[in-house]
């Protein structure tokens, strides 16, 4: 029986530290839960690379992907990295890493540094979720990629 059980063993490699794992199929998942066996937060995504597998035996393993592993010595290498998307402010593409983003915000990054009226300043934006919208003082929204906004000052005389 115990010699069953070394035969379903495969040692793996994940980040440096060995890790055995009881079959020759290793999915997404399955690395990255061993990496990070506590997720840093939703708003991170895993890049998972690994060598001398047994086929394909180089590459890049994706979500909903798996490779098959050598009995001894596949190494994987798994980054965490924090999702942010790009928002354009007034045609200037910005980084955004947030969730949701202010009014407030979308005001000081379209022109930071200055003072303005809120009461007069207008931010208006598309391609959101759901259909296009006003932002006003003191309110949020949910952020989400190629999101654009237009700000536009108030009137100064």
């Amino acid at each position: 029986m115990e010699q069953n059980e070394l035969k379903d063993e495969y040692e793996i490699v994940i980040n440096g530290e060995l890790a055995i794992v009881p079959h020759e199929e290793v999915s997404y998942t399955e690395v990255v839960s061993i990496a990070y066996p506590v997720e840093p937060s939703a708003e991170t995504f895993f890049t998972v690379t690994y060598r001398k597998a047994k086929e394909p035996q180089l590459g890049e393993l994706v979500e909903g992907r798996v490779v098959l592993v050598e009995k001894k010595g596949t190494i994987f290498d798994v980054t965490a990295t924090a999702k942010t998307v790009t928002i354009i402010i007034n045609t200037r593409s910005q980084p955004w890493g947030e969730k949701e983003i202010t009014f407030e915000q979308v005001v000081e990054l379209a022109f930071p540094g200055q003072t303005y009226d809120p009461a007069g300043t207008t931010v208006e934006y598309s391609r959101g979720h759901g259909p296009d919208h006003a932002l006003r003082t003191g309110q949020r929204v949910a952020v989400k990629d190629r999101m654009v906004f237009d700000v536009e000052p108030a009137n100064r005389s």
